[in-house]
């Protein structure tokens, strides 16, 4: 299950990324069945033809990677006012769909039960997340399993506050800042240094939006509620 496992990011990796080779999605990382070929293949060629759309998006500041393994902006604000973005997101994360579909249902057909139960689309795009997390560039957002945007040069630091989210010791705000409910002065340095992390980038994503900071920041809480919802 594992090698399996490995196989299939290797392939969506090939699918993904650009310098792809036709009919070698899966080749190339050594699975021995494949997807259907037509299908990788068209998948990969729109990725291919996306890529550098997708990288400038990223690099503008506009759109990062999910947790859950597809694109999304850091203000919704970045979509309206303009709509080649809007259909670049939309079309990236439709064939992202279909990719992880089809990779799930590949492992499906090589394992047997239970195991086979366990693998699906869903899965399959919260591993290739965390490939997405693991090859980000220092610039580029992340938005993490709590719905929260970090900076992938902040990502490590970032794991303090999820320590104490684990303790349940901070709270998400309305304002989309973070409130330490209990803990030490420690504690205290980590839920200050994060509030000036989110401050600043709440002000950069306002600026390059024409928006205002408070409405970002309350745009942003709501997605933390929203995920703290989807995991209760």
């Amino acid at each position: 299950m594992t090698r399996m496992w490995s196989i299939v990011m290797a392939a969506a990796a090939w699918c993904m990324g650009p310098g792809f080779a036709p009919g070698a999605c899966f080749a190339a990382s050594g699975a021995t069945e494949a997807a259907p070929q037509d299908d990788m293949r068209e998948l990969k060629q729109r990725f291919e033809e996306r890529y550098r759309r997708v990288l400038r998006a990223k690099t503008d500041g506009k759109v990062g990677e999910t947790f859950e393994g597809f694109l999304a902006p850091l203000a919704e604000k970045f979509l309206d006012d303009d709509a080649d973005l809007a259909a670049l997101v939309e079309e990236e994360n439709d064939d992202r769909e279909k990719l992880y579909e089809l990779l799930a249902k590949d492992v499906k057909d090589e394992v047997d039960e239970p195991a086979r139960e366990k693998v699906t689309p869903e899965i399959v795009a919260e591993r290739n997340a965390k490939r997405n997390f693991r090859n980000a560039r220092d610039g580029e957002f992340l938005r993490m399993e709590d719905g929260v945007w970090v900076q992938k040069k902040d990502e490590r630091s970032y794991e303090d506050v999820l320590d104490l989210k684990e303790e349940d010791a901070v709270t998400e705000g309305e304002d989309g800042s973070l409130t330490l409910d209990e803990g030490d002065a420690e504690a205290r340095g980590v839920v200050e240094k994060e509030n000036n992390r989110r401050r600043r980038m709440y002000e950069d994503i306002a600026k390059a939006a024409d928006s205002t900071a408070d409405k970002i920041a309350r745009e942003h809480a709501e997605e933390h509620r929203e995920r703290a919802r989807l995991r209760d």
